[in-house]
């Protein structure tokens, strides 16, 4: 071969590398890149064919190497891997041309069970109050027939309340229905006198007799009561002692209080005496109130004794006295004749208790009645005095008459 043979061919061969070069570059930017996680069974099969000898260009003998790649290299689809067999494991999906979520399958269920633990066994569920449900509010119903008869002394005792003797009798009631005889009582005292329901006299003799003979000694008290209510005051009298002879303070309370009206003092202090040994509260209230009349009434004969024989100032007491109803009833006459019999020995503040009382006369010049009541609270003698008792001795005070029940029956 001559040189200028040698020559072409050498330009031959170098544009054709060139070609084949390029058309390698131009492989690698178009065929689709395959990652790792792609099944390992993945593979990109091409076909390569032979290239026809360049256009216009004399036949060679020179031929090309097999392995190299044509200019484009069509990738036809790999095949579909096999089923994976059922396990609860969950394969990758594919980077690489990833079919739509649709069209995966999943693969079927596995029958691989975890292992039991002891953590995998449900706690009891507990079911949490309602933070907005108020809880059922707690009852007020006794739960025996004695916390019945408590409740139901306790809305005796309510004061200001109309509901309150309707509230008591069905609580008695309901406590007597429990065999709590001292309600029996209670439900026979209300029903003789038409407390919080219908008045049924015959009905409550029938229940206090009952009671008294069970050994409810108040019964009898209460039956008195009853029949003083009804106007039969003689049944009534009997009742009111047999129940104070048996040791009932309410009864023996009111066996005073009806001698003191009688003016047996001496006997209404021994009954009072009985009752504040027996427990009556009013007793002793009674008591009290007949002391301080004793002393009011021998305070009120010491003065008179005094007046009597001229004393200016023993005058201006019991002038005082009678004015203010001071151990005495008040007698606004003789508080006057006793003022001007003071004044007239030249006593001063009687003279000064005049003059008030003759600053406001009626149209006929005599005393004002009111306002010698209002002049009753005046000091004309500019002395620091505890104030003037009442004249009249407070009324005698009878017992809550269910306040007797609060005991056991004796028997």
């Amino acid at each position: 071969m001559d040189g200028g043979a040698a020559l072409s061919m050498s330009t031959v061969q170098r544009s054709s590398r060139d070609v084949w070069l390029t058309a390698c570059l131009l492989a690698l930017s178009t065929v689709p890149v395959l990652h790792a996680d792609a099944y390992a069974t993945d593979a990109v099969v091409a076909s390569v064919p032979s290239d026809p000898p360049p256009p216009n260009e004399p036949q060679s003998n020179i031929r090309w190497p097999a392995a190299t790649p044509p200019l484009t290299a069509p990738v036809t689809a790999a095949p579909a891997p096999d089923a994976p067999p059922s396990s609860n494991f969950r394969w990758p999906a594919k980077t690489v041309g990833s079919p739509p979520a649709s069209a995966v399958e999943e693969p079927p269920a596995s029958n691989i069970r975890p292992p039991r633990s002891a953590t995998t066994t449900a706690a009891p569920v507990t079911m949490e109050p309602d933070a907005h449900v108020a809880p059922d509010a707690p009852s007020n119903e006794p739960t025996s027939p004695a916390a019945a008869f408590e409740q139901g002394l306790a809305a005796w005792r309510r004061t200001g309340d109309a509901q309150r003797y309707v509230d008591a009798l069905r609580l008695f009631t309901q406590a007597a229905q429990g065999g709590d005889v001292r309600a029996s009582a209670a439900v026979g005292y209300m029903q003789g006198l038409g407390l919080g329901g219908t008045r049924n006299v015959d009905a409550a003799r029938s229940l206090l007799q009952s009671a008294s003979a069970a050994g409810v000694v108040h019964a009898d008290y209460l039956l008195s009561l009853v029949e003083a209510d009804g106007g039969d005051a003689k049944r009534a009298a009997a009742l009111r002692e047999s129940a104070a002879r048996r040791g009932d303070a309410a009864a023996q309370n009111a066996m005073g209080v009806h001698y003191e009206r009688m003016g047996d003092r001496t006997t209404a202090e021994m009954w009072y005496r009985r009752a504040a040994q027996s427990g009556s509260a009013s007793a002793k209230l009674n008591l009290a109130s007949l002391k301080r009349a004793d002393d009011a009434q021998a305070a009120t004969q010491a003065t008179t004794a005094q007046a009597a024989k001229g004393d200016a100032p023993a005058l201006f007491a019991l002038a005082q006295r009678y004015h203010r109803g001071d151990g005495v009833p008040v007698d606004y006459a003789k508080a006057l004749r006793y003022y001007r019999a003071a004044a007239a020995k030249g006593h001063a503040p009687s003279r000064r208790m005049l003059g008030l009382i003759q600053s406001r006369v009626t149209a006929d010049g005599a005393f004002d009645p009111a306002w010698m009541q209002q002049l009753a609270s005046v000091d004309v003698t500019n002395e620091v005095r505890p104030p003037a008792s009442s004249g009249t001795p407070a009324p005698a005070r009878l017992d809550d008459p269910l306040s007797g029940l609060a005991a056991r029956p004796s028997h």
